[in-house]
């Protein structure tokens, strides 16, 4: 059964959101996987040091959606500061619909998260996803990967979301990763110094 499908956290649905099982990841299961990458102008030890301090707990701020995939309007911590595993919230998106995520891999240039729980159309179709955001060293700029996989409840599942994952939700991950790469760089891009010349 779905759990806190109400947009509001009550006290209650608060209590079963924290306690619901999280389904079991299947390792060698069957996904539907998206991928997208963006590159931060900035080196990987200072992205590094930006996303474990800010950029990791302020994602879901980043993904403000687009015309066909709702974005996040507020994320509550059922468990931990959403920085190591274990540590659970609940997303609430902009159509009012809702969805589970546990850190199940946290480290410096890794965070993989599992959403279960959906109470939207696509949740459904699929039993959980997995999504790993990894940063890269690569000279002085960072690359950062964020990979989704869907894992369908059975096999024509797979098949019906395909269009959805690989168009609709390919593009809100485009737009979020590339709003994550904007702030990371306004934070850690040291400012040009602005110079005055004289006359």
């Amino acid at each position: 059964p779905l759990v806190g499908a109400d947009p509001t956290l009550s006290a209650t649905i608060g209590d079963q959101a924290r306690d619901v099982p999280r389904p079991e990841l299947e390792r060698s299961a069957d996904f539907e996987t998206v991928s997208v990458e963006t590159d931060v102008q900035a080196p990987l030890a200072s992205v590094t040091s930006w996303f474990a301090n800010r950029g990791a707990a302020a994602f879901g701020t980043f993904l403000a959606g687009t015309d066909t995939v709702p974005g996040v309007v507020s994320t509550e911590l059922l468990s931990g500061g959403w920085g190591k595993p274990g540590d659970r919230r609940r997303v609430v998106f902009s159509d009012n619909n809702s969805a589970l995520e546990e850190i199940t891999d946290r480290r410096p240039q890794l965070l993989q998260y599992q959403i279960w729980n959906l109470t939207n159309r696509t949740g459904r179709y699929i039993t959980y996803a997995l999504s790993e955001l990894e940063l890269m060293g690569k000279g002085h700029v960072t690359r950062v990967r964020w990979t989704y996989s869907f894992r369908p409840k059975i096999w024509p599942d797979g098949y019906l979301i395909r269009s959805y994952v690989q168009n609709d939700f390919r593009r809100f991950m485009e737009v979020g990763l590339a709003a994550m790469r904007d702030q990371a760089e306004a934070d850690v891009v040291p400012k040009r110094s602005m110079r005055v010349e004289r006359n």
